[in-house]
């Protein structure tokens, strides 16, 4: 198992991925995975649907990246947009569940 480097204290990471560098954006990304699907299992209890979540987190993170602002905490920003696909999940899940 290789050692994580603690999210917070990749700032150039995160400026450089801001700017357009696709290297960086993947080394934040592959960071913060890990959290960002315990964050999407704490909100939904459901694996299956923590790993929908945070594949749309991911997603919606390197979408988005360029409005990020690097002077501000980068756990918030994201934690913000992994809710916020949680309940995307849970509210596709809930319309889409039939009951027999």
């Amino acid at each position: 198992m290789t050692p994580s480097v603690h999210p917070e204290s990749s700032q150039q990471a995160l400026r450089l991925a801001v700017s357009g560098d696709a290297a960086a954006l993947e080394s934040v990304a592959r960071s913060w995975r890990g959290r960002i699907r315990r964050w999407a299992f704490f909100e939904l209890g459901d694996s299956g649907l923590a790993d929908d979540a945070a594949q749309d987190t991911l997603v919606n993170m390197i979408r988005f990246i360029h409005q990020y602002d690097p002077e501000r905490p980068f756990g918030p920003w994201l934690r913000t947009i992994t809710r916020n696909c949680c309940r995307k999940v849970h509210g596709h899940q809930v319309r889409h569940t039939h009951v027999e």
